[in-house]
């Protein structure tokens, strides 16, 4: 049986992703809306790129999915803070209140621009221990 037209040649975005993976599990859109916990507005808007979804939408594409589509070094800490945050739905925002320290912050961590100061650091990996993720 051909591929649908709409099948993703490449995968690139998370648009192609999403229609990859619904494709493949021959879902309908509100299928997927359903099962992510969004509107069927919202899966279109997705996978025709014209929105990205929303960091607390994340956990669950990517449960989806059955994989992180992210591209996210978890080689260096700040890659291991982004997907942790990326893994739990937090915006950078609402990580950094946990954490007791401005967004901008857990910016720098995580693009490994500076390295938490001891008190910081204790507490990131207190925060991360506590949320069951291991760094």
């Amino acid at each position: 049986m051909p591929l649908s037209p709409k099948y993703p040649k490449q995968i690139i975005t998370i648009a192609d992703h999403l229609r990859k993976r619904r494709l493949d599990l021959k879902l309908s859109q509100i299928a997927v809306s359903r099962l992510i916990g969004v509107t069927e507005d919202t899966i279109t808007y997705w996978e025709n790129g014209r929105t990205v979804p929303l960091i607390s939408a994340i956990p669950a594409v990517i449960t989806f999915l059955g994989y992180n589509p992210y591209d996210v070094d978890t080689s260096t800490l700040g890659g291991k803070v982004k997907q942790f945050r990326l893994m739990k739905g937090l915006s950078l925002k609402n990580f950094a209140k946990l954490l007791h320290v401005d967004p901008s912050t857990v910016k720098t961590w995580e693009e490994n621009e500076f390295t938490p100061e001891s008190a910081n650091y204790k507490r990131l990996m207190d925060c991360l221990e506590l949320m069951n993720y291991s760094v």
